[in-house]
Protein backbone atom coordinates (compact mmCIF):
# COMPACT_ATOMS: atom_id res chain seq x y z
CA UNK A 1 0.00 0.00 0.00
CA UNK A 2 1.38 3.81 -1.22
CA UNK A 3 2.07 5.79 1.84
CA UNK A 4 2.43 9.61 1.25
CA UNK A 5 5.37 11.32 2.70
CA UNK A 6 6.06 13.39 5.79
CA UNK A 7 4.57 16.38 4.23
CA UNK A 8 1.35 14.51 2.95
CA UNK A 9 2.33 14.90 -0.84
CA UNK A 10 2.66 11.31 -2.57
CA UNK A 11 5.99 9.70 -3.37
CA UNK A 12 5.47 9.52 -6.75
CA UNK A 13 5.01 13.37 -6.93
CA UNK A 14 8.70 13.73 -6.37
CA UNK A 15 9.39 11.70 -9.53
CA UNK A 16 11.76 13.68 -11.86
CA UNK A 17 10.55 15.04 -14.93
CA UNK A 18 12.76 13.72 -18.61
CA UNK A 19 13.99 16.93 -18.79
CA UNK A 20 15.50 16.97 -15.33
CA UNK A 21 16.56 13.17 -15.62
CA UNK A 22 18.51 13.62 -19.10
CA UNK A 23 19.06 17.32 -18.79
CA UNK A 24 21.89 16.91 -16.22
CA UNK A 25 25.72 16.82 -16.64
CA UNK A 26 26.38 12.87 -15.68
CA UNK A 27 23.75 11.82 -18.19
CA UNK A 28 24.94 13.82 -20.68
CA UNK A 29 28.42 12.40 -20.58
CA UNK A 30 26.78 8.84 -20.11
CA UNK A 31 24.92 9.08 -23.40
CA UNK A 32 27.24 10.61 -25.40
CA UNK A 33 30.24 7.76 -24.23
CA UNK A 34 27.55 5.63 -25.29
CA UNK A 35 27.20 7.15 -28.50
CA UNK A 36 31.07 7.13 -29.22
CA UNK A 37 31.12 3.40 -27.66
CA UNK A 38 29.03 2.45 -31.00
CA UNK A 39 31.29 4.47 -33.49
CA UNK A 40 33.75 1.78 -33.79
CA UNK A 41 30.80 -0.68 -35.09
CA UNK A 42 29.79 2.03 -37.86
CA UNK A 43 33.68 1.95 -39.04
CA UNK A 44 33.77 -1.26 -39.22
CA UNK A 45 30.57 -2.10 -40.73
CA UNK A 46 30.19 0.93 -43.15
CA UNK A 47 33.67 2.69 -43.79
CA UNK A 48 35.64 -0.70 -43.98
CA UNK A 49 33.19 -1.48 -46.45
CA UNK A 50 33.31 1.36 -48.45
CA UNK A 51 37.15 1.14 -48.31
CA UNK A 52 37.65 -2.66 -48.81
CA UNK A 53 35.05 -2.28 -52.23
CA UNK A 54 37.20 0.88 -53.54
CA UNK A 55 40.60 -1.19 -52.81
CA UNK A 56 39.01 -3.87 -55.24
CA UNK A 57 38.73 -6.84 -52.18
CA UNK A 58 36.68 -9.59 -53.16
CA UNK A 59 33.28 -10.55 -51.63
CA UNK A 60 34.35 -13.35 -49.41
CA UNK A 61 37.29 -11.19 -47.91
CA UNK A 62 34.97 -8.25 -47.37
CA UNK A 63 32.43 -10.14 -45.82
CA UNK A 64 35.17 -12.00 -43.62
CA UNK A 65 35.79 -8.71 -42.17
CA UNK A 66 32.06 -7.54 -41.54
CA UNK A 67 31.78 -11.00 -39.55
CA UNK A 68 33.79 -9.76 -36.82
CA UNK A 69 31.05 -7.53 -35.81
CA UNK A 70 28.97 -10.49 -35.19
CA UNK A 71 29.55 -10.86 -31.11
CA UNK A 72 27.90 -7.71 -30.65
CA UNK A 73 24.85 -8.74 -31.82
CA UNK A 74 24.79 -11.03 -29.51
CA UNK A 75 25.47 -9.09 -26.39
CA UNK A 76 22.44 -10.13 -24.92
CA UNK A 77 23.43 -13.84 -24.40
CA UNK A 78 27.21 -13.25 -23.40
CA UNK A 79 26.69 -10.04 -21.25
CA UNK A 80 25.07 -11.63 -17.87
CA UNK A 81 28.07 -13.91 -18.34
CA UNK A 82 30.40 -11.23 -18.14
CA UNK A 83 28.46 -9.57 -14.82
CA UNK A 84 27.90 -12.54 -13.13
CA UNK A 85 31.36 -14.39 -13.59
CA UNK A 86 34.99 -13.99 -12.82
CA UNK A 87 37.79 -15.33 -14.92
CA UNK A 88 40.76 -16.80 -13.17
CA UNK A 89 44.33 -15.14 -12.52
CA UNK A 90 42.56 -11.58 -13.57
CA UNK A 91 40.44 -11.01 -10.57
CA UNK A 92 43.26 -7.77 -9.81
CA UNK A 93 41.94 -6.46 -12.59
CA UNK A 94 38.44 -6.62 -11.78
CA UNK A 95 35.45 -8.71 -13.44
CA UNK A 96 34.54 -6.43 -16.72
CA UNK A 97 38.27 -5.42 -17.23
CA UNK A 98 39.24 -8.81 -17.15
CA UNK A 99 37.03 -10.03 -19.55
CA UNK A 100 38.10 -7.05 -21.89
CA UNK A 101 41.51 -8.39 -21.85
CA UNK A 102 40.73 -11.93 -22.35
CA UNK A 103 38.57 -11.03 -25.27
CA UNK A 104 40.95 -8.55 -27.00
CA UNK A 105 43.69 -11.39 -26.64
CA UNK A 106 41.57 -13.93 -27.85
CA UNK A 107 40.19 -11.86 -30.41
CA UNK A 108 43.55 -10.65 -31.59
CA UNK A 109 44.81 -15.08 -31.70
CA UNK A 110 42.12 -15.92 -33.82
CA UNK A 111 42.64 -12.53 -36.23
CA UNK A 112 46.78 -13.47 -36.56
CA UNK A 113 45.62 -17.26 -37.31
CA UNK A 114 42.84 -16.11 -39.79
CA UNK A 115 45.50 -13.55 -41.66
CA UNK A 116 48.10 -16.13 -41.35
CA UNK A 117 46.04 -19.19 -43.20
CA UNK A 118 44.56 -16.73 -45.89
CA UNK A 119 41.26 -17.18 -45.19
CA UNK A 120 40.60 -13.54 -44.51
CA UNK A 121 42.53 -11.72 -47.11
CA UNK A 122 43.12 -12.11 -50.93
CA UNK A 123 46.93 -13.55 -51.29
CA UNK A 124 47.80 -9.57 -53.07
CA UNK A 125 46.23 -7.78 -49.44
CA UNK A 126 47.96 -10.57 -47.00
CA UNK A 127 51.00 -10.20 -48.62
CA UNK A 128 51.22 -6.34 -48.21
CA UNK A 129 49.70 -6.50 -45.13
CA UNK A 130 52.55 -9.35 -43.78
CA UNK A 131 55.38 -7.56 -45.49
CA UNK A 132 54.56 -4.24 -43.27
CA UNK A 133 54.88 -6.40 -40.35
CA UNK A 134 57.51 -7.81 -40.72
CA UNK A 135 59.15 -4.52 -41.42
CA UNK A 136 58.04 -2.96 -37.81
CA UNK A 137 60.33 -1.16 -36.38
CA UNK A 138 58.74 -0.65 -32.86
CA UNK A 139 58.80 -2.99 -30.16
CA UNK A 140 62.30 -4.50 -30.70
CA UNK A 141 62.85 -4.74 -26.28
CA UNK A 142 59.26 -6.99 -26.64
CA UNK A 143 58.35 -10.77 -28.23
CA UNK A 144 61.35 -9.39 -31.11
CA UNK A 145 64.00 -9.62 -27.70
CA UNK A 146 63.01 -12.92 -27.04
CA UNK A 147 63.07 -14.92 -30.33
CA UNK A 148 66.60 -15.76 -30.86
CA UNK A 149 68.42 -14.33 -33.67
CA UNK A 150 67.30 -14.81 -37.33
CA UNK A 151 63.69 -16.08 -36.35
CA UNK A 152 61.26 -14.68 -39.30
CA UNK A 153 58.81 -12.74 -36.95
CA UNK A 154 55.63 -10.40 -38.30
CA UNK A 155 53.96 -8.28 -35.66
CA UNK A 156 52.55 -4.83 -34.29
CA UNK A 157 53.16 -2.76 -31.09
CA UNK A 158 50.67 -1.23 -29.20
CA UNK A 159 51.15 1.38 -26.21
CA UNK A 160 48.62 2.79 -23.65
CA UNK A 161 48.52 4.56 -20.60
CA UNK A 162 49.36 1.29 -18.43
CA UNK A 163 49.21 -0.69 -20.86
CA UNK A 164 51.65 -2.76 -23.31
CA UNK A 165 51.25 -5.22 -26.18
CA UNK A 166 52.80 -6.70 -28.99
CA UNK A 167 51.08 -9.08 -31.15
CA UNK A 168 52.66 -11.24 -34.06
CA UNK A 169 53.18 -13.96 -36.06
CA UNK A 170 56.19 -16.45 -35.54
CA UNK A 171 57.94 -18.77 -37.83
CA UNK A 172 59.20 -22.13 -35.60
CA UNK A 173 62.03 -23.84 -36.95
CA UNK A 174 60.02 -27.32 -38.25
CA UNK A 175 58.10 -24.56 -40.46
CA UNK A 176 54.51 -23.98 -38.39
CA UNK A 177 53.64 -20.46 -37.65
CA UNK A 178 52.62 -19.70 -34.05
CA UNK A 179 50.32 -16.50 -33.23
CA UNK A 180 51.40 -14.89 -30.41
CA UNK A 181 49.41 -11.69 -28.73
CA UNK A 182 50.52 -10.44 -25.28
CA UNK A 183 49.13 -8.37 -23.45
CA UNK A 184 50.69 -6.89 -20.26
CA UNK A 185 49.07 -4.24 -17.97
CA UNK A 186 49.81 -2.62 -14.27
CA UNK A 187 51.93 -0.16 -12.53
CA UNK A 188 55.16 -1.09 -13.52
CA UNK A 189 56.07 0.93 -16.28
CA UNK A 190 56.48 -0.49 -19.98
CA UNK A 191 60.13 -1.50 -19.79
CA UNK A 192 59.14 -3.70 -16.90
CA UNK A 193 55.79 -4.92 -19.09
CA UNK A 194 58.29 -4.92 -22.32
CA UNK A 195 61.07 -7.16 -20.41
CA UNK A 196 57.93 -9.19 -19.50
CA UNK A 197 56.56 -9.93 -22.98
CA UNK A 198 60.19 -11.10 -24.10
CA UNK A 199 60.39 -13.62 -21.42
CA UNK A 200 56.82 -15.00 -22.46
CA UNK A 201 57.86 -15.09 -26.13
CA UNK A 202 60.82 -16.90 -25.35
CA UNK A 203 58.83 -19.98 -23.15
CA UNK A 204 55.96 -20.04 -25.67
CA UNK A 205 58.63 -20.28 -28.70
CA UNK A 206 60.82 -22.87 -26.56
CA UNK A 207 58.03 -24.63 -25.68
CA UNK A 208 56.14 -24.94 -29.41
CA UNK A 209 59.65 -25.70 -30.73
CA UNK A 210 60.49 -29.04 -28.71
CA UNK A 211 60.61 -31.97 -31.24
CA UNK A 212 57.59 -33.46 -31.99
CA UNK A 213 56.64 -37.49 -32.76
CA UNK A 214 56.73 -38.18 -36.73
CA UNK A 215 53.23 -38.24 -37.28
CA UNK A 216 52.16 -34.87 -35.30
CA UNK A 217 55.18 -33.75 -37.05
CA UNK A 218 53.35 -34.51 -41.06
CA UNK A 219 50.13 -33.64 -39.04
CA UNK A 220 51.15 -30.41 -38.28
CA UNK A 221 53.10 -29.75 -41.47
CA UNK A 222 49.66 -30.45 -43.37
Amino acid sequence: MAMDGPDGSHPLSKRPSFASLYGNRTMLVLLALGFAGGLPNVMVTKVAQAWTSAAHWDVAAIGALSAWTLPYAFKFAWAPIVDSVQLPLLGRLGRRRSWLLASQVLAMAALLAAIDRGGALTPESRAVLLDTMTRTSTGKNRIRSGLPEGVVFAHKTGTLAGVTDDVGIVRLPDGRHLAMAIFVTGPEGHTAHAGLIAQIARVLYDGYSQSLPLVGLETARR
